[in-house]
């Protein structure tokens, strides 16, 4: 994007820098497409608040293959695949503000025309269907799901074969290339089973809180893991890193795959999830239960944005820990 050229050409890119670029895209990925949803509505032409829930997570994968593919093979190649995805999906790209250029340019222009055409007309111009009586909420749905399928995730198993093959990448066991998934996939089954099995039906209580928690708590897995070993013997850093790794996990893609250090598989944020989620399944479906249920919801919304904001404070006023990361 823009910001990465300008920060290039201004001799001001860094570590930090580059954190909170993709740190922030990876926040995005929940914002921008919930604002899309709400455009098309939850009417007979769109879809519903579970098949945008799992839309979501199809955004989520492909954010997370990109770094998981620069995690294996060293270079962050441009997402292509899945910038087109979104704009065929969504009409927006969330990893091409990051990493594209002239699909992140189109996109989003494409998002302000979506949103202007809505602003003049109302919602009701994308009531239609086309032949076959398919609305056009269930026309991008599909789309959305060939684009990214077919477009980003060869494209990523491909880049990370022919970094084995050709022994340009990290070479990384078999076990130690995918432990990035584990934690992405673990959160991906815990939010799966509280939104389909809640006995409220929590994600139609309140939709949008359940969509920020979700990408919240991924975006906190997506953004940074804090090592020792990635900070050598600077004793500032070093109480950096401690500090920062107290505020929250060492499981988080991005800064590992900046730092070659090693991913873990533990988010401290599955405790808080895995308590909200048990604690929904065992109360029955009642007005006082409902309530409950989203009072959890919005306390778990509230712990993770707070966590996530109070992890980029440590950051910003502890930057020496970023000095072991190499670009």
């Amino acid at each position: 994007g823009i910001d990465g050229k300008q920060a290039r050409k201004t001799q001001t890119s860094g570590p930090l820098g580059e954190l909170f670029d993709h740190g922030l895209d990876s926040w995005t990925a929940i914002l921008i497409p919930v604002c899309m949803y709400s455009v098309f509505g939850r009417g007979p032409e769109s879809i519903s608040t579970l098949r945008f829930y799992f839309c979501l997570w199809n955004v989520f994968i492909n954010f997370y293959l990109s770094h998981w593919e620069k995690y294996n093979t060293g270079q962050l190649f441009l997402p292509w695949g899945y910038d087109a995805s979104m704009v065929v999906g969504l009409f927006v790209d969330l990893g091409g503000t990051t990493l594209g250029g002239y699909t992140s340019l189109t996109s989003f222009w494409a998002t302000i025309v979506i949103f202007l055409v809505t602003f003049i007309y109302g919602d009701q111009v994308w009531s239609f269907t086309i032949p076959g009586n398919i609305s056009a909420g269930h026309m991008f749905e599909i789309a959305f799901y060939i684009s990214a399928l077919v477009t980003n995730l060869p494209v990523v198993l491909w880049n990370i074969y022919m970094s084995y093959k050709n022994q340009t990448g990290k070479m990384r066991t078999f076990w130690e290339a995918n432990r990035p998934l584990v934690p992405v996939l673990l959160f991906l089954v815990l939010s799966t089973v509280w939104v389909t099995c809640s006995p409220v039906d929590i994600i139609e209580l309140d939709p949008r809180f359940i969509y920020l928690t979700t990408g919240t708590i991924f975006s906190n897995i997506c953004v940074i893991v804090v090592r020792e070993n990635s900070f050598g013997s600077n004793g500032e850093a070093m109480l950096c890193a401690h500090r920062v790794a107290a505020v929250i996990v060492k499981c988080r893609l991005i800064v590992s795959q900046m730092s070659s250090t090693r991913c873990e598989v533990f988010n401290w944020m599955f405790l808080p999830t895995g308590l909200v989620v048990a604690l929904s399944l065992l109360l029955p479906d009642t007005p006082t239960n409902k309530t409950l249920n989203l009072c959890m919801l919005y306390i778990l919304s509230l712990l993770a944005i707070v966590a996530h904001i109070h992890y980029g404070t440590c950051v910003v006023s502890c930057p020496d820990y970023l000095a072991g990361i190499v670009l």
